[in-house]
């Protein structure tokens, strides 16, 4: 039998709440979490394409580990970065 993976995906523009709901939700807290926010910051000079590899990787790890993981993203309207 093939074990289910799950991802959640947690998305909004900054400020909106996301990583409050994915630490003060009982479902959520203890989850592993992989966050482009970490990824622009480790890799400052990546443009969309890359960070969006990097976190694949990083949730195809997690994935390896863990049957569910979250993803907590951002957007801008009318940006493709957060600056």
């Amino acid at each position: 039998m093939v074990a289910v993976r799950k991802v959640i995906v947690l998305a909004g523009v900054s400020g909106v709440g996301k990583t409050h709901a994915r630490l003060t939700d009982p479902a959520l807290k203890d989850l592993p979490c992989v966050d482009i926010a970490d990824v622009y910051c480790e890799y400052p000079e990546f443009d969309w394409m890359e960070a969006f590899f990097a976190l694949a990787r990083r949730v195809r790890t997690c994935l390896e580990q863990c049957d569910t993981v979250i993803v907590e993203g951002y957007f801008l309207p009318g940006s493709t970065t957060r600056q």
